[in-house]
């Protein structure tokens, strides 16, 4: 290992908050390639300690197994953070490939009821820590514009929910603010098991069209929008759909039908095995 790549590691390894805010700044694949290069028990405090934005896209971007070694060295409530803001593809790989019990933590932390919150909602929402600037959500924006479509949220370093602002009001303000002194605090948030057929005329919907979704640890989980529960409720009334506006979160819907399914599987394997003749192959 040469100088610059030593040094490197010993900073990841002694400053994994203040490499995390390092990382957070550069491309995706580059941060991604240094996670991927170095110890998985170095790296992974780092990728505990990035916005969950940037963490799910290094991550995305790194081969399995070293996506598995990061993913199996942190709390499973963060890494069920994380693969819910990655592709459905990569999501269903990640799970599968990762080993007991680290695989069966996830899913528990994962699973959600039909027709729950959890299951209605965008899980790719734009959230950023309460300490990212202005100007690096702006940057954020012009990079990925689809992602902005409304509010944007704001949660502290451990992914629970600080408020929510408005997304004219960052071109109000310069860019070296601070996001934690412009945020909307005490925003309602709904609960990720609750069963959507209980908000349908929540009075809630009269003052937000998205509403934050906290999971059971209270972390950030996604957004529920009222639309989405309109076009469940009577596809009619949901009126023609926005660009950018998402009604259903298929890709959610998905996940909780792979981690039921992978849970099955899981539970008939031994049976099957069980039950084979003595002496087959």
């Amino acid at each position: 290992m040469d100088l610059a790549l030593s040094m490197l590691a010993r900073y990841l390894r002694d400053h994994p908050e203040q490499a995390a805010r390092e990382l957070e700044r550069i491309a995706p694949e580059e941060c991604a390639a240094i996670l991927a290069d170095h110890s998985p028990d170095h790296a992974a405090p780092v990728l505990h300690a990035m916005a969950a934005i940037a963490g799910a896209e290094a991550l995305e971007l790194m081969e399995t197994p070293s996506a598995i070694a990061l993913l199996c060295r942190i709390p499973a409530g963060l890494a069920t953070v994380l693969l819910r803001r990655i592709s459905l593809p990569s999501r269903e790989s990640l799970l599968l490939a990762c080993p007991d019990p680290w695989g069966t933590a996830i899913r528990e932390c994962a699973r959600v009821p039909g027709l729950s919150v959890g299951a209605m909602m965008e899980t790719r929402a734009p959230v950023f820590p309460e300490d990212w600037t202005v100007a690096e959500v702006r940057d954020r924006l012009t990079a990925r514009p689809a992602l902005f479509a409304g509010d944007i949220f704001v949660t502290d370093r451990d992914h629970r929910l600080r408020g929510r602002i408005e997304l004219r009001r960052l071109f109000e303000h310069g860019g070296n603010r601070a996001l934690s002194g412009i945020l909307q605090p005490d925003v309602p948030t709904v609960a990720i098991h609750g069963a959507v057929r209980f908000l349908h005329d929540d009075p809630l919907w009269e003052r937000c069209d998205v509403l934050p979704v906290v999971d059971g640890g209270g972390l950030f989980a996604g957004v529920l929008s009222h639309r989405a529960l309109r076009s469940l409720a009577s596809p009619a009334a949901a009126g023609p759909a926005e660009p950018g506006v998402v009604l259903v979160d298929i890709a959610e819907l998905a996940w909780t039908g792979c981690v039921a399914a992978i849970d099955v599987a899981a539970s008939i394997a031994p049976l099957k095995a069980a039950s084979k003749p003595r002496g087959a192959g």
